[in-house]
């Protein structure tokens, strides 16, 4: 397998990261900052549609059980945990 390659640039080398943004915006243009929006936005919606539906629906069950206030976070580890797993094929 071979290493990713990177494009290196002097001006931003060791610079932090506002350099590299600022070398990266002068060598490729502003819209490279927004280059693999597309495919994040792909797995997210998806993944928050998934996520808000079943995370109030479980916070509605644990709370009538009883579980006080463990449900938050036990219906957000649920609910993440499935989201996840529904999406997770697609990265």
């Amino acid at each position: 397998l071979c290493p990713p390659t990177c494009s290196t640039t002097t001006a931003a080398h060791g610079q932090g990261a506002l350099a590299t943004a600022r070398a990266l915006v002068r060598k490729e243009g502003i819209v490279s900052l927004w280059r693999g929006t597309d495919a994040a936005l792909l797995m997210q919606v998806p993944a928050v549609a998934i996520y808000l539906p079943l995370y109030d629906a479980t916070l509605d069950a644990l709370r009538t059980a009883g579980t006080g206030a463990a449900a938050p976070p036990l219906s957000g580890a649920l609910a993440r945990t499935a989201a996840v797993l529904a999406t997770s094929p697609f990265e």
